[in-house]
């Protein structure tokens, strides 16, 4: 007989009382199940949480040699008759995990429930930092939470000495790795910068900038062609770390990306492939592209005729010996693929020919 059917068993009766219903319906699965889907959703399960609590706190456990009796603080047990008052000890020490699964529970929504200070309602629409300082000074001295958000938000507005005391203040004592929030937004104002600089220097020189052809890289699959376009001149340079109105065009049968470069106010360039036309045609719709970082787009093609192998990715195999390099580690990972798509397909040809050999 399982536990909760000998619980049963041994304790419930149209007339049993409370205590043994709720402890009925912390014991049973679909009791417990229940309580653990309403944790997750909100914290109104604390009251029915404590109302369960109580009643497990008026169990007295007494432990005896052949087994456990169970005696409400009520004395309700002992009216039913001694029997329904001696429990096996599987049901004790289960009772007793299931009261400290409860405490757990309990505890979870303790320290859930501490207030968060609302930053984006209270700290993005200010346009003091001394404002600033104050509504946070505030909420420390209330013992309100911030989140790594509101560090953000005073940092990007240029709040200094919001951010300086809640760096020295709070954060110091909470877990949050201040040191990346604050490299990032640095990051984030400086892009902000430069791009604006980078308009100002494209209207006086009227989208005039010199023009690097960036390096491409290919490879393939028998599905798919497999491109990565690195915005540097040469194989041993570092990428360019900062570019503006990337551009990447696939169609059926070319492609095209642009970026400009931005190295500084005096060192701006336009990496631009010019068409790329191709040997066959691909599933445009079907291909992506994603650029990682700033440097560098890695584009999947789509071949129409897949399965196959390309021995050209472009239509003009001069221009591809003069301007592209093999993709050493995505032809690394498809060599094996590729080789038997080719062996199968010589297999095929050979038979082709034999049997027209044959007519």
């Amino acid at each position: 007989m399982d536990l909760t059917n000998s619980l049963k068993s041994t304790m419930v009766s149209q007339s049993s009382p409370p205590l043994y219903s709720k402890t009925l319906q912390i014991l049973s699965p679909k009791g417990f199940f229940s309580i653990s889907g309403i944790v997750s959703k909100s914290l109104a399960v604390t009251q029915p949480l404590l109302n369960v609590s109580n009643a497990m706190n008026r169990l007295y456990i007494l432990l005896i040699s052949v087994g456990v009796k169970v005696v409400s603080v009520t004395s309700s047990c002992t009216s039913w008759g001694e029997s329904a008052c001696l429990l096996p000890m599987p049901i004790i020490i289960q009772i007793i995990k299931m009261k400290q699964t409860l405490f757990t529970l309990l505890s979870l929504l303790t320290l859930s429930s501490c207030a968060f200070y609302d930053c984006p309602k209270h700290l993005s629409p200010l346009r003091s930092d001394l404002e600033g300082l104050e509504l946070v000074k505030q909420a420390h001295t209330e013992k309100l939470k911030f989140s790594s958000e509101c560090l953000e938000i005073l940092l990007k507005k240029n709040f200094f000495l919001s951010s300086e005391y809640l760096l020295n203040e709070y954060y110091p004592k909470t877990s949050i790795d201040t040191e990346v929030i604050v490299r990032n937004v640095a990051a984030d104002l400086k892009r902000s910068q430069d791009h604006l600089v980078f308009q100002i220097k494209k209207r006086e020189k009227q989208g005039v900038f010199p023009i690097a052809k960036p390096v491409v890289y290919w490879a393939q699959s028998t599905e798919d062609l497999l491109i990565m376009i690195r915005l540097h001149e040469l194989l041993d340079t570092p990428d360019c770390r900062e570019s503006f109105e990337r551009e990447t065009v696939i169609e059926d049968d070319r492609i095209r990306v642009q970026a400009y470069c931005y190295t500084s106010e005096d060192d701006i360039k336009l990496f631009d492939t010019e068409e790329l036309e191709l040997k066959r045609p691909i599933d445009a719709g079907r291909s992506t592209f994603e650029w990682r970082g700033d440097g560098r787009v890695v584009i999947t093609l789509k071949k129409q005729d897949g399965p196959s192998f390309w021995k050209y990715m472009l239509k003009d195999s001069v221009r591809e010996a003069k301007e592209l390099q093999t993709w050493w580690e995505q032809r690394d990972k498809h060599i094996e693929q590729l080789e038997d798509y080719i062996m199968e397909e010589n297999v095929k040809e050979r038979a082709a020919k034999k049997a027209n050999d044959d007519l």
